[in-house]
């Protein structure tokens, strides 16, 4: 969901779901497991980068942060 507080600015927040696709290590010891169910939720800043009319091509910039927890 996109709250726009400004012209080409908004406010992003991010929910959903994620499944993890390799096991990763941390100071040498594991971190997740193949196939882990997650859920995560972020949010942040954005701003609409490119300001033609033609929205064909609209690129923005997200700067967000957030969370992942095991489902």
């Amino acid at each position: 969901m996109l709250t726009v507080i400004a012209p080409q600015t908004g406010l992003p927040v991010l929910n959903g779901t994620a499944e993890q696709v390799d096991v990763g290590t941390i100071g040498g010891r594991r971190f997740g497991r193949n196939g882990q169910d997650l859920r995560f939720a972020a949010n942040g800043t954005g701003s609409r980068t490119d300001t033609k009319p033609d929205l064909s091509n609209v690129s923005a910039q997200l700067t967000i942060a957030g969370s992942l927890i095991v489902v």
